[in-house]
């Protein structure tokens, strides 16, 4: 009989980078923000949180891509004056478009 193990990726609480297990010191450390958990704290974090929304059901999508007129009518854009960035607020969140974006 053989038994498959399955890898568990586990988030850091504190800012949701990948943690790494430390077999030295039977810790999860944060590369990012150098934190250290022990394996249960973060297990009861991971199992507190609700379950992840599919892919599929995140995003709206359209056969072509394109923005329809009236989404083009209502966009409102902001030049930043320092570095020429283009800021598009999306439901009361900004996302900023750098040139290479628009290229692509």
């Amino acid at each position: 009989m053989t038994q498959t193990q399955q890898a568990m990726e586990y988030e850091c609480p504190c800012c949701g980078a990948a943690l790494i297990f430390g077999s030295d010191s039977q810790q999860m450390t944060c590369q990012y923000c150098d934190n250290t958990f022990d394996l249960e704290t973060v297990q009861a974090y991971r199992d507190s949180k609700s379950p992840p929304i599919p892919m599929e059901e995140r995003w709206d999508t359209v056969d072509n891509g394109q923005w329809t007129q009236e989404e083009q009518a209502s966009v409102k854009t902001y030049t930043c004056q320092s570095c020429g960035g283009e800021l598009i607020p999306l439901d009361g969140v900004f996302g900023a478009v750098t040139e290479e974006a628009v290229r692509d």
